[in-house]
């Protein structure tokens, strides 16, 4: 990872606490029984979805298809606002995070950021899960949030490759 933040000198240590956190945000997912999308496009996640997806007549005569997890559409945003403040507080229990007054505290994306920098691959996809978890009216439909759920299990993959090359880095010093 050539443009980062991290000191190389705590390079994995800072890694495997933000390894660890997000495992605070992907309990949530897993909790809710959500499929990545690599499970969606597989027969036996797409046969429970056709199982469990039930179409519904609306009064204007368009039809209304409800979601695969539990058999809701929409989420709401707080519940995984909870699981990224779990995150933050793991940040700052570790000390990688500085105490903030309530209200305060810092978006996923820019922890990322301050982590790996903008331009970074990571940070754009924490961009791009906190875009898919705004919802509307405090909910988040099912789909917004498989591709969230997709942008967090690349973000732990890319965190976990860059662990695996900063113990290598060490190793060769």
């Amino acid at each position: 990872m050539s443009n980062h933040r991290i000191p190389q000198r705590r390079r994995k240590k800072t890694l495997d606490i933000v390894a660890a956190g997000l495992e605070e945000i992907a309990a949530y997912f897993d909790m809710e029984g959500f499929p990545s999308k690599q499970e969606v496009t597989s027969g036996s996640v797409q046969e429970e979805i056709a199982e469990e997806t039930d179409v519904h007549q609306v009064e204007d005569g368009s039809e209304f298809e409800y979601g695969f997890s539990r058999g809701r559409e929409a989420f709401p945003r707080e519940d995984i606002e909870l699981a990224i403040d779990a995150f933050l507080s793991h940040l700052i229990q570790e000390r990688l995070l500085p105490k903030t007054p309530p209200g305060e505290a810092p978006s996923f994306s820019e922890v990322i950021a301050e982590l790996f920098g903008d331009d970074h691959e990571i940070t754009k996809k924490a961009d791009r899960f906190e875009e898919h978890i705004k919802g509307y009216f405090g909910f988040v439909d099912y789909a917004a949030m498989v591709t969230a759920y997709d942008e967090l299990l690349d973000i732990q993959n890319m965190i976990k490759q860059a662990t695996g090359e900063a113990a290598a880095n060490a190793q060769n010093k």
